[in-house]
């Protein structure tokens, strides 16, 4: 069945729970950095324990597929250990938090709390603090678990909903149509008889995709406004204008393997078949981009690395009018939000006001396996405005498809709606950014006969992304 409905988590919650502060990459962040997540994950378990030695790898590839999904999900470390060495040597070969080992009380408080009597054990809560599972071992390992997840896009912080009519663009089948003054309080209903209209696609036959969704369809069952807002967020700063840094004016604080500019993980730009990325041993990594005079500011582009799922997920800007400085971090050094998902279309972080600076360095915090990154900065000239939010319609190809069709002879025998599932999966593939090798695996119907399980039917239209 469907998850319920995502609840926003508060600030704070967390650190009431775990501390103010959590280990991750080699360093301390603050527990604010899961502010606005979903689900959390305490996962207890120790180095010495045969069992969780072998649980980890396999709960770490899990971790991995659901963060490259899209899902508002984190795990924390508990350790159970009895040293600090062993803590360090363990906690090095996972990619999520850790409450720190010197926390001795706060641990025990955990295992007390939410009385975990073996190891390995983990524990699911909500963003809220809310237990959700206290034995979760088995369960996050089925392949219906990512769908019972929260999308990043459903539970982020997306700021004030809007109260005046917002103009969208649909699309269908090749075609491109204005939707004008949709009122954010008129409820999904109304919407749908209005982009009915447009296509001539029944209600009960349209699925929706994008409105700042990445991946999957829209969530219809939040309210239509908050739904708006997360459009508009996603299109904000879509009419400033991309700086397009050239090659030989970008340089990283290392790269990866030692690459030279312009080869290998040395290669930043947004049109790179690859990424930017840090060695290994470089422990506070940035990437600069030289602007060639001063300029304002307004915001950068960002996008994860284009052959391979690595990304950054939160980062920090600093800008300067000279290379030797001095520094200023904008906004205060605040943490802006990166990518949530790979493949994933440019994103643009736009700042509160437009800064003055001829280079700018973004420095990456948090990031999914490696700290790559694709970037360019986004220029303040005012000579166009944001693009309006898209949603793209997917609905009956034709009368007699009955792959397609969601009326009451499609549903009546359960394998049909399977095949229902993936077709339109592989409808929207084809409409989507996906590499050709995976345009090819959804390209037969054939190939959907092959799933058996409804829940992998679900995932399949959840994991294609929106263009």
């Amino acid at each position: 069945s469907p998850p319920a409905p995502p609840r926003i988590p508060r600030p704070g919650v967390m650190d009431g729970l775990l501390g103010t502060r959590l280990l991750h990459g080699g360093g301390e962040v603050p527990t604010s950095a899961l502010a606005g997540c979903g689900v959390v994950a305490l996962y207890f378990s120790a180095h010495w324990c045969g069992p969780c030695r072998a649980y980890t790898p396999e709960f770490a590839k899990v971790y991995k597929r659901v963060k490259a999904k899209g899902k508002s999900f984190e795990v924390i470390f508990v350790s159970r250990d009895r040293d600090e060495a062993s803590f360090a040597e363990y906690f090095r070969t996972m990619p999520w938090y850790a409450v720190p080992f010197n926390d001795a009380t706060r641990r025990e408080v955990l295992c007390n709390t939410f009385q975990v009597r073996g190891i390995p054990s983990l524990v699911l809560v909500s963003g809220n603090g809310n237990l959700l599972d206290p034995n979760a071992r088995s369960k996050v390992m089925l392949p219906s678990f990512p769908s019972t997840l929260p999308r990043v896009v459903d539970v982020a912080d997306i700021g004030a909903l809007p109260s005046e009519p917002v103009n969208l663009v649909v699309r269908h089948r090749g075609e491109v149509y204005e939707l004008e003054e949709v009122d954010p309080d008129e409820g999904w209903d109304m919407l749908r008889i209005k982009i009915f209209s447009l296509t001539n696609v029944p209600e009960e036959q349209q699925r929706l995709f994008g409105l700042g969704a990445v991946r999957g369809p829209i969530d219809d069952s939040q309210p239509l406004a908050r739904a708006l807002a997360g459009g508009l967020r996603a299109q904000r700063g879509s009419g400033l204008r991309l700086a397009e840094v050239p090659e030989e004016r970008r340089k990283g604080s290392s790269a990866f393997n030692g690459d030279k500019p312009g080869t290998g993980l040395n290669r930043g730009a947004l049109g790179s078949a690859a990424a930017w990325a840090p060695s290994k041993e470089d422990k506070a990594p940035w990437y600069q981009l030289d602007l060639g005079a001063v300029c304002g500011v307004a915001g950068v582009a960002l996008a994860p690395r284009r052959d391979a799922g690595e990304w950054v997920e939160r980062f920090r800007v600093c800008c300067a009018e000279a290379e030797t400085g001095p520094w200023t971090p904008v906004e205060g050094g605040r943490e802006f939000d990166g990518c949530e998902t790979f493949p994933q279309q440019t994103m643009r972080v736009v700042f509160g006001s437009p800064v003055s600076a001829r280079f700018v360095r973004m420095e990456p915090v948090k990031f999914a396996r490696k700290a790559a990154l694709r970037a360019d900065v986004l220029l303040q000239d005012g000579s166009k405005l944001d693009d309006p939010p898209t949603i793209v319609v997917l609905g009956n190809a034709s009368a007699d498809d009955p792959f397609e069709c969601r009326g009451p002879n499609a549903s009546a025998v359960e394998p049909q709606r399977m095949v229902e599932e993936q077709h339109l999966a592989m409808l929207q593939a084809k409409m989507s950014s996906l590499p050709p090798r995976l345009q090819q695996e959804v390209r037969s119907v054939d190939g959907a006969r092959r799933y058996e399980d409804l829940a992998r039917q679900r995932q399949a239209l959840d994991d294609i992304p929106v263009c």
